[in-house]
């Protein structure tokens, strides 16, 4: 008798336990609808939500239409977020922000960037929420300047000069420079050394020995600097990737004698469509202050140069016009030098940023060093 009211209680304390677990089960399952709900029909969204949301529709839109997306690298289009709307890929703005007055344009631009597609959500709520893109507060925050350290028109481009300047960058986790602004956009250089590599090993008949070419156009370091960009070692996420632009590399070459601050004969042979390369020797002669920086060779034009400061050896991508087999490079506390192609020397790669990178914060400073997205 005894063991059956135990057998008994038992069963009633396992059926209670059980009804006590659906019980619990039910309330957890119906707080994470209901938060699921009101998350995604209730709950207003942060303006960087929002810009989240509409780049996921944009790629939604463009995986149903694919003939809109831009077909040449570097081309760009844009969809408005009326037209995402009227699809039913995404909300009106209005139903997302938690400010009932705001009034917003909102635009996704696409960007062909190496057959890949960057999707830039530009979300404009006036005083809310704004962007300003990078090249545009660099033109309207740094001045102009003709003398001493700074920013200075040459051309049609803008170029930094000096030895003191904020042109510091934080670009994939690494620290850059900017060396200029061309073509609305920012042209960068590797703030540190990689490892050592030839600039070209190949047999050289001029010389009957292996002791390169200096045809960057089919070099070792051109192929070096392809690889280099494919992998991950530079650039780790695709995101960051693809903030990089095709631009054009100068790779005239220029004699030991020649003042090439205009950059004519560098630019006497190019390469379209890059996404990485090295300084070319005309930039590093603007870079200086110094107006003793009158030839190619001159240690003068180390001075006031804040891509001199290095404390390492680093290639340029010009070669020697006077010979087959010699490259420009700079030389720690001697300048820019010509070297055998095939002499190991370190490589900072040079990149451009696409137009409509978008300024995040910093002043360029070594401490604040602008950030963009």
């Amino acid at each position: 008798m005894k063991d059956s009211n135990a057998n008994s209680s038992a069963k009633l304390d396992s059926s209670f336990l059980i009804r006590i677990l659906v019980v619990l089960v039910v309330i957890v399952l119906g707080v994470v609808v209901f938060s699921l709900i009101y998350y995604n029909f209730f709950f207003k969204k942060s303006y960087s939500e929002i810009e989240g949301i509409m780049a996921d529709a944009a790629k939604q839109y463009y995986s149903e239409h694919k003939k809109g997306l831009p077909k040449i690298p570097g081309d760009t289009t844009e969809v408005k977020v009326s037209t995402l709307v009227a699809g039913d890929y995404m909300k009106s703005i209005s139903d997302y922000v938690k400010d009932e007055d705001v009034a917003c344009k909102a635009v996704v631009r696409v960007t062909n960037v190496n057959n890949n597609y960057r999707y830039n959500p530009l979300l404009d709520c006036g005083r809310y929420h704004s962007y300003e893109m990078m090249i545009d507060h660099l033109k309207t925050k740094v001045k102009v300047v003709t003398e001493k350290d700074g920013l200075y028109q040459i051309g049609d481009d803008l170029v930094y000069r000096g030895e003191k300047i904020n042109n510091h960058v934080k670009f994939a986790g690494q620290s850059w420079r900017i060396i200029k602004i061309s073509n609305d956009k920012m042209i960068l250089i590797y703030d540190d050394k990689l490892e050592k590599t030839v600039w070209d090993d190949r047999y050289n008949k001029n010389r009957d020995n292996s002791v390169g070419i200096n045809d960057y156009s089919v070099s070792r370091i051109k192929d070096y600097l392809a690889k280099l960009y494919r992998g991950s070692k530079l650039i780790k996420s695709d995101s960051d990737k693809l903030l990089l632009s095709n631009f054009n590399l100068d790779i005239g070459k220029v004699g030991e004698d020649d003042d090439d601050h205009k950059g004519d004969l560098v630019r006497s042979s190019t390469i379209s469509n890059q996404y990485i390369g090295m300084l070319n020797l005309s930039e590093f002669m603007n870079a200086s202050l110094d107006k003793e920086c009158a030839s190619a060779s001159s240690q003068s034009c180390s001075n006031y140069n804040y891509l001199a400061e290095s404390e390492y050896n680093y290639w340029t991508i010009t070669g020697d016009k006077n010979t087959t087999h010699k490259v420009f490079k700079f030389i720690a506390d001697e300048g820019t030098s010509l070297s055998n192609a095939n002499s190991p020397t370190y490589v900072r790669p040079v990149v451009a940023i696409v137009k409509d990178a978008v300024f995040v914060s910093g002043n360029g400073s070594l401490k604040k060093p602008y950030v963009f997205r």
